[in-house]
This record gives C-alpha cells, sequence and structure tokens, in this order.
C-alpha cells in the first residue's frame, strides 16, 4: 500500500519560485488573486531576514562573552560586505522598495488595472529581497570567516552551536512536530522562494527528497565567486565534525553538519532535516525530509556529495 501524500503535480507547484508565482497569478488578471499572492510571496521574503536578524546578534554575543567587546568591534565591518555587494550587483534602490509599503504600491497598479507595470514593480521587489538575502548571507560568512581565521575551527564550532540555542533549535522542536505535507510545504517554500533556490522534490513511501540546483545560499554563493580571492571568505580546512569530517568547506556550509545533524542528533536522535550539500561549485544539494521526523539516520549518512 503506497504512503504517498502528494502528486507530481503538487510536488512541482510547490517548486515555484517566487517570481513564477507571482507572473502566474498576475495572468489570472483578478486583482484579488493577484493580491494575495503578491502578499504571500513577501512574507516568504521576509524569512530569511528573520532568520539572519537572530543569527548575527547570537555570534557578535558569543564572541563578546568568549573575548570581549574588542572581538565583537573587529567584526562589525558592515562596509566591507557592503562594498562587495554593491561591486557584485547589488541595487539599493530595489531593496528601499522592499521597505516602503511594498504592499500599497503593488495594490495601487492592480487598482489601475495596470497589470503589467505590477509586474514591473514585482521584478524590483524580488531584486531587492534576493539582493538583501544575499547581504544578510554574505555578511554571516563575513563574521564566521573572522571567527575561524583568528580562533580556529574549534571556536567556530562552538559558535555554530552557541547560535543555534538561541533560534535553530526551538524552531526545529517546532517543525518537527507538524504534519508531514505541512513540512514538506514549508519547507519547499522555503528554499524556492525565501532562500532562491531553484529545486525540484520527488516523494517516496517514507521520504521527501528534494534537491537543489543550486541551492539558494551557500550554493549560490559558492557559484557566484565569494569564496574566491576577490571576495575571500573562509574555507574551512580541517577535518572535523562541521565539514562532516572532510575537510576544504566553504565557511557558511559548516553550519549544516552543526545546526541540521550534531545537534539534532543529540535532541531528538535524527537530522533536521538531512541536508547532504555539494562538495564542488557545480554541484547539487540533497534533502530528504522524513515523514517520520524522528526517522534515525545512520552516521554514515552524514556527509557531503559530489
Amino acid at each position: 500500500m503506497s504512503n504517498r501524500i502528494f502528486t507530481q503535480e503538487e510536488l512541482d507547484s510547490f517548486c515555484r519560485s517566487g517570481k513564477t508565482r507571482v507572473a502566474e497569478a498576475l495572468a489570472t488578471k483578478d486583482p484579488k488573486i493577484a493580491l494575495k499572492e503578491f502578499e504571500y510571496v513577501l512574507d516568504l521574503f521576509k524569512q530569511f531576514p528573520a532568520l539572519y536578524h537572530g543569527w548575527i546578534p547570537s555570534l557578535f554575543s558569543f564572541l563578546d562573552k568568549r573575548y570581549g567587546h574588542e572581538a565583537t568591534k573587529e567584526l562589525t565591518n558592515f562596509e566591507h560586505v557592503l562594498s562587495k555587494s554593491a561591486a557584485s550587483g547589488m541595487d539599493l534602490k530595489a531593496i528601499r522598495a522592499t521597505q516602503e509599503d511594498p504592499t500599497k504600491v503593488f495594490s495601487e497598479k492592480l487598482d489601475k488595472g495596470d497589470f503589467e507595470d505590477a509586474g514591473l514593480f514585482f521584478d524590483q521587489i524580488d531584486k531587492g529581497s534576493r539582493d538583501l538575502h544575499d547581504y544578510y548571507r554574505d555578511y554571516v560568512s563575513y563574521i564566521l570567516s573572522g571567527i575561524y581565521r583568528k580562533y580556529g575551527v574549534e571556536i567556530l564550532s562552538e559558535s555554530l552551536r552557541a547560535s543555534s540555542e538561541k533560534d535553530w533549535m526551538p524552531w526545529m522542536m517546532e517543525d518537527i512536530e507538524s504534519e508531514p505535507s505541512e513540512r514538506l510545504i514549508m519547507w519547499s517554500e522555503l528554499l524556492s522562494v525565501a532562500n532562491f533556490g531553484t529545486i525540484s522534490i520527488v516523494e517516496k513511501d517514507d521520504r521527501f527528497v528534494m534537491t537543489q540546483n543550486p541551492c539558494g545560499s551557500c550554493g549560490r554563493a559558492h557559484r557566484e565567486g565569494r569564496y574566491d580571492s576577490d571576495w575571500g571568505l573562509a574555507t574551512v580546512k580541517e577535518k572535523h565534525p562541521i565539514t562532516y569530517d572532510e575537510g576544504g568547506t566553504p565557511v557558511y556550509r559548516s553550519h549544516i553538519p552543526m545546526m541540521h545533524f550534531i545537534m539534532p542528533v543529540e535532541r531528538i536522535g535524527a537530522p533536521w532535516p538531512l541536508i547532504q550539500c555539494p562538495r564542488t561549485k557545480a554541484g547539487s544539494c540533497k534533502i530528504t525530509l522524513f515523514k517520520d521526523s524522528r526517522k534515525l539516520v545512520p552516521q554514515t549518512e552524514a556527509h557531503f556529495r559530489d
């Protein structure tokens, strides 16, 4: 007897980007449908900045407690990341549009019946939201790089554990209580819309397998040169639990073993979810979401992939 929950058509629909979702809603020429989808996507766009709003101060809190105020000051160089982001195409005008009542602006265009202009405005919101997401991702990566280079892999590991305690583990404990269907929809929207990744989903009797190609965070960052000489973010060289004992791991990616495997296994005996990032720029990321959120997974599954 099959335990499938969704059709493949439904799974494919969960993989749509925010841009595709809003374009499809605008194509109906129904202002109510278009506005509802715009508001829904806009809320999803806010999820990763909200995550970083917790992650950044928790890293600073760890540094301040361990090494003092001066250590924290050394890594508050916003302008360093801002200048690199500007050189990479950050659009401040588009970011500003995301902060100045975009729902009102979008709604006014719909009221005029100008669906084309509404679509162009959404393109600006999409660009600004993606640039803001990437700025936060790169700033977290800059902080983690500084911790690793000055204090080493053990302190980097401790900082990831400390920051995970603040927001990630409470989120995990809430998430694992949801129904499998709800979890799959949440994770797929988080990855395809909020994280600006390109994903596909296959369902099996006991799990959902999501493939990101690329992932919207460390995958895109790796492909877009953040770990090359110009940006110069750190690569963790050591074979250590936060590199799945492999080494050669982009510093942002080192949070995956800690926050999605090591600590979840300590608390619930299972990964949250099982994430197998690529070893290379060109590789894809595999995320396995078990329908039983507490399903035991062999330690041998804790690895990156080719």
